[in-house]
């Protein structure tokens, strides 16, 4: 019952305030879309890992998580670890998106959920003094799309986004911190941000 004819998803990357991007997404086309290449992170809806790098990070998921971000911060620690991430167009998966979600009946609170998991992933990726770094943009980006919610009559947004942030404060000792990951890891580009706010929850 839903498209089959638009690639979701074909490698991007973390940026320093807090979205994934995918570059490829207004480059359609065989050039972009058949090549195999190393990306800097693969999406939830299918992936495939070795035994040898799952043993290695001695864990999968964060168990706090539940949803939003896990594929993010799984992939951050796997090429912490060193190992490569592949998008190959050999595989072929159709993704019916927010299942999850829709299935628990969490549409209206999911913006709570994608800003603990957030914050969570750079908190316990990033070194602390390199997470004070991001820290300012990424809550400046927050405070911006929450902003224009508020100004579009939308005053729900503010709500969650104070839910999710008071989780991630309570979860700070609940998480691993593995801390491998690197400010270079990060994208430092400001050139989807205005397409990014167009939508809050993206």
């Amino acid at each position: 019952n839903g498209k089959t004819n638009k690639i979701q998803f074909s490698g991007g990357k973390l940026t320093f305030y807090g979205t994934l991007l995918d570059k490829d997404t207004d480059k359609i086309g065989p050039r972009v879309y058949n090549k195999e290449r190393e990306v800097y992170c693969t999406t939830g809806a299918c992936f495939m890992m070795s035994r040898e790098a799952l043993d290695e990070l001695k864990e999968l998921f964060p168990h706090v998580y539940y949803v939003y971000f896990e594929d993010i911060d799984l992939s951050w620690r796997i090429r912490s670890n060193g190992y490569k991430i592949i998008y190959t167009p050999n595989s072929v998966v159709y993704h019916k998106g927010s299942i999850t979600i829709k299935a628990n009946d969490a549409i209206s609170t999911q913006f709570r959920f994608i800003v603990r998991n957030k914050y969570l992933t750079f908190w316990r990726n990033l070194r602390k003094r390199d997470f004070i770094v991001v820290f300012p943009f990424l809550l400046g980006f927050d405070i911006l799309r929450v902003a224009k919610n508020i100004l579009n009559g939308r005053i729900r947004p503010a709500g969650e986004f104070l839910i999710g942030f008071k989780w991630f404060l309570s979860n700070l000792n609940n998480v691993k911190k593995p801390r491998k990951g690197k400010l270079s890891d990060l994208g430092w580009g400001f050139e989807s941000v205005k397409s990014v706010l167009s939508n809050w929850n993206k």
